[in-house]
């Protein structure tokens, strides 16, 4: 919710069950996940924010950031 505050991403708050139903079925698949969550969470935020401000500032992303961004997505991928 604060990540869609900050970046205006849309908010559906009918989703809470479900999503609170997803990491129930989660948790009880492996109790561990609660421990590995935060820190994807924390990439993705990251990953969702640097964006945002590069979008803001209008800078072109360039041959560098362009391969940042591809290698936190495949980053990504593999956490989620």
């Amino acid at each position: 919710m604060m990540l869609a505050a900050e970046t205006g991403l849309p908010h559906d708050p009918s989703q809470h069950a479900a999503y609170v139903a997803s990491w129930l079925e989660a948790l009880k698949k492996d109790k561990n996940e609660i421990f590995r969550a935060p820190s994807a969470a924390s990439k993705a935020t990251d990953y969702v924010l640097n964006i945002d401000r590069t979008l803001e500032t209008g800078h072109d992303i360039g041959d560098t950031h362009a391969a940042q961004i591809t290698a936190t997505r495949r980053t990504l991928e593999h956490a989620l």
